[in-house]
């Protein structure tokens, strides 16, 4: 077995959808791996156009850390939203 690891290291906006400030933004998503499953929500932040946020680290940035099998495949889904608008 091997131990893998799925980070979130950051995110960049480009282009707000609130035209009167920051997006409140998060990640929802899944990792499995055969039986093993980890849900991921972040908590929302702020982010506003031409800024880079840094997932925190050790912890906030860790979405699965387990032993898999040589044989077995890691399946991720991830689906980034606004939290006013629920756009991705």
């Amino acid at each position: 077995m091997t131990r893998m690891r799925v980070v979130l290291e950051d995110v960049t906006c480009w282009n707000t959808e609130d035209i009167h400030g920051a997006d409140s933004f998060y990640v929802l998503g899944a990792v499995t791996c055969g039986r093993d499953k980890e849900s991921i929500v972040t908590k929302p932040f702020q982010i506003n156009d031409g800024q880079t946020f840094r997932f925190p680290l050790p912890n906030f940035n860790t979405v699965f850390y387990k032993d898999v099998p040589a044989n077995e495949y890691l399946r991720i889904s991830l689906a980034a939203f606004d939290e006013d608008a629920a756009i991705v």
